[in-house]
């Protein structure tokens, strides 16, 4: 079937349940991975509120493909809506749907993401998780985070006491605060430069040296 064909069909399909999108969200148990990944996608093109339920249970199928196509489907839901469906992915092992659910909630500023991501990135667990899911997590919270941030991505450059060693959330939490750009971001990187561990001092500076200048 030709990619026009197939679009047209997931649009008049999308046109015939706008109203009442249940009868498609009966079909995401169909065993099917690819079928319910267009169920999927029907589902996002019509978006609003009452997709919102079946594209969180999407996202808990066992297959990764329709868990990713679930959560850009959410891009089409309101953000207020989608909001709790996304965070839950960040608890999730993939990194790629991490990453995504991070782009989705980064849009835009929201007080509850920044403190969900603040409560994360100083939870215990963060040290467990992988390089990549720490580094995004704490770039996603400078983004949106604001000031609010700050003092979550200056314990993470600290972290260690006289045992601190070089480490790649180290210098992402200095990157991160390079890149809010704010006064209080400003004052933890002077404080990080004066620290009395090189592993601080050294993160601080290459962050500034690398993404700009105090």
């Amino acid at each position: 079937m030709s990619d026009d064909r197939c679009a047209g069909i997931s649009t008049a399909l999308a046109y015939a349940f706008a109203d009442d999108p249940e009868p498609l969200a009966r079909l995401l148990g169909d065993p099917r991975w690819h079928f319910v990944r267009n169920i999927v996608f029907v589902l996002g093109q019509i978006g609003g509120a009452e997709v919102v339920p079946h594209l969180a249970a999407a996202t808990r199928h066992a297959d990764l493909r329709v868990r990713r196509a679930a959560i850009h489907a959410l891009g089409q839901v309101p953000p207020t809506l989608r909001r709790d469906v996304l965070l839950d992915q960040l608890d999730r092992t993939d990194g790629r749907l991490i990453s995504a659910a991070l782009a989705m909630l980064s849009r835009e500023p929201d007080p509850e993401v920044s403190a969900s991501l603040i409560t994360r990135v100083l939870s215990p667990d963060f040290e467990h998780r992988p390089e990549d899911q720490k580094i995004a997590l704490l770039f996603a919270l400078a983004d949106i985070g604001g000031d609010a941030a700050v003092p979550a991505l200056e314990e993470i450059l600290v972290r260690g006491g006289w045992f601190a060693r070089r480490s790649p959330e180290r210098t992402t939490a200095a990157r991160a605060l390079v890149r809010l750009a704010s006064e209080a971001a400003q004052m933890a990187l002077e404080r990080g430069l004066q620290h009395r561990m090189d592993a601080v001092r050294e993160a601080c500076q290459e962050a500034v040296s690398q993404w700009g200048r105090i």
